[in-house]
């Protein structure tokens, strides 16, 4: 996930390129400031933009579509790979603003929902709309649970954690708990998802 800053806003090939030469299939960034709700696809990836609100926020995710997800052996005698893709149609957006994507993927072998979000610090924003946004997270993570698909939650939450620990929150590198921290805490209690990367 990537948090895209001012200065990146107009190399997004190069990013792309970058991507691709690591051999990423899923890119999910924030603060893109896109002018527009589309979709389209660039040399490497199928590009869903979710637009920003007068220039603040913006969401994309960007799904690999010629890097294979999965290689299955095609003829047993001749040892022939059949190189599964994703596909434009593999994907669907269920929902979307300039703070959150929503986007499945129903592809052989895979079904997947992936979640971005970009939630503000408690310091610039008031309690009740980060409290509407982390609640709006919850319920689609609720909606997803309900059908028993897998899921991936990425996004920017300026969230920090573990002067407060659970068995979702462990003391590694801690921070004081704010008040996104004690939202997101709770979700993860309730969801019990993994955390991979922190803030």
């Amino acid at each position: 996930t990537v948090h895209i800053t001012p200065d990146m806003t107009h190399n997004h090939q190069q990013i792309k390129e970058q991507f691709h030469n690591s051999d990423i299939h899923i890119v999910t960034l924030q603060e893109t400031r896109s002018r527009s709700n589309h979709q389209r696809t660039s040399t490497y990836y199928h590009v869903f933009s979710s637009q920003s609100n007068n220039g603040v926020g913006g969401i994309e995710i960007w799904i690999h579509k010629q890097l294979p997800y999965l290689s299955s052996h095609k003829d047993s005698n001749t040892h022939l790979q059949n190189q599964h893709t994703f596909k434009r149609e593999h994907c669907y957006i269920h929902s979307h603003s300039h703070q959150h994507m929503h986007l499945s993927i129903d592809a052989p072998s895979i079904k997947l929902d992936i979640i971005t979000v970009h939630i503000a610090p408690d310091m610039t924003h008031n309690h009740q709309q980060i409290k509407e946004q982390f609640q709006q997270l919850d319920n689609i993570i609720q909606q997803i649970r309900h059908k028993n698909r897998q899921y991936i939650i990425t996004g920017d939450f300026n969230a920090k954690l573990g002067s407060i620990t659970s068995t979702s929150i462990s003391n590694e590198n801690p921070e004081n708990q704010c008040y996104n921290g004690s939202i997101m805490h709770s979700i993860m209690l309730k969801h019990d998802p993994l955390i991979v990367t922190g803030k």
